[in-house]
């Protein structure tokens, strides 16, 4: 029982970091990169993408941990591609970088979730 507290007390903190991560990301770098016309290699364009799939599943792990890793790593992606086709149909912008930034979360954070796991039922 404690290891399973522990456990969802990680994944909290997870997607707290993951979270202030992505709100320093979105605000003032986001903002400092376009008044300055800067190129970081559109950092700033996708991170946002990248990091909504890692505070989904870090933010549902915390709260059970009864979906497979595999799974949770999928449908947040295909949750957030889904967003960002829906964002294409509307008035705001669609970019094909976001699609590739959210496949690329969605690959990352399976391997993520392996890992915590297994560090957890080590301790």
């Amino acid at each position: 029982m404690q290891q399973n507290s522990i456990l969802k007390k990680t994944y909290l903190y997870l997607f707290g970091l993951t979270s202030i991560l992505f709100l320093l990301i979105r605000l003032p770098y986001r903002s400092y990169i376009y008044e300055h016309g800067l190129f970081d290699f559109y950092i700033a364009d996708t991170a946002p993408n990248f990091l909504t799939v890692f505070m989904f599943v870090f933010l549902r792990r915390s709260l059970s941990n009864q979906e497979s890793a595999l799974l949770l790593s999928t449908m947040s992606g295909v949750g957030v591609l889904v967003y960002e086709f829906i964002q294409g149909k509307t008035i705001l912008f669609f970019d094909w970088r976001d699609v590739v930034a959210t496949i690329f979360a969605a690959l990352l954070v399976y391997p993520c979730i392996v890992y915590v796991d297994r560090k957890n039922a080590q301790t």
